[in-house]
């Protein structure tokens, strides 16, 4: 099967491959034992490569496109991603509320979105954003990096996770690879009772974007 290299989102000493297959559907790529590849793989965004793919052994809800690689070859690269992407994906447009089936949610005066376990969400981790305004390049109070989206009603912070040098400002309409973080508990050290610990959530993260 075709899968075109869509982002490589970094995680220390590892890469996480996502791609899109020759049947327009979203994967997360995973070696022979389930794991990231190494950050020296030779996989790079554009390239096109013919792999056989099974789905993997344990899909956990929201990350319903992990699949296992259990060959690859090289046999092309795409001079256009953001031009092929356009014509295979279905983005969505607007605010970061049109993301996800709008279950994207924050707390309080935190401006970063989550789906939280418990509530409804879509079965899939992630997808194409057609931004209405520019994201800015920014960081949180940690100095993690991240992109924001600003209008006078709204202001979200995303985190970025790609493995590309960010730029300082993603233009409007660019096409955007958004993903959802693995499942993380928040600290519930100081709940009082079961019913006021906080659930699981998934973080947004911008994965790439294609100009």
């Amino acid at each position: 099967m075709k899968v075109w290299i869509s982002a490589k989102i970094a995680y220390g000493s590892k890469i996480c491959l996502h791609g899109l297959t020759e049947d327009r559907k979203n994967v997360r790529l995973l070696r022979t034992d389930g794991s990231y590849y190494p950050a020296a793989t030779g996989f790079n965004v554009g390239q096109i490569w013919d792999m056989t793919l099974s789905r993997a052994p344990r899909l956990i809800a929201p990350h319903s496109e992990d699949v296992i690689v259990a060959s690859c070859k090289l046999i092309g690269q795409e001079a256009d991603m953001r031009s092929f992407l356009c014509t295979h994906v279905s983005p969505w447009q607007g605010g970061p509320d049109q993301l996800f089936g709008g279950a994207l949610r924050s707390v309080l005066n935190k401006k970063k979105l989550f789906i939280s376990e418990g509530t409804s969400f879509q079965p899939i981790s992630m997808g194409y954003w057609l931004p209405d305004i520019p994201l800015i390049k920014w960081h949180d109070e940690e100095d993690h990096p991240g992109y924001r989206y600003y209008t006078p009603m709204t202001e979200n912070l995303i985190d970025y996770q790609g493995a590309a040098a960010q730029i300082f400002k993603i233009p409007a309409a660019s096409l955007v690879h958004v993903a959802l973080m693995r499942w993380w508990t928040p600290s519930n050290r100081y709940a009082a009772h079961e019913s006021s610990k906080v659930k699981r959530r998934c973080y947004l993260y911008i994965a790439g974007w294609y100009e």
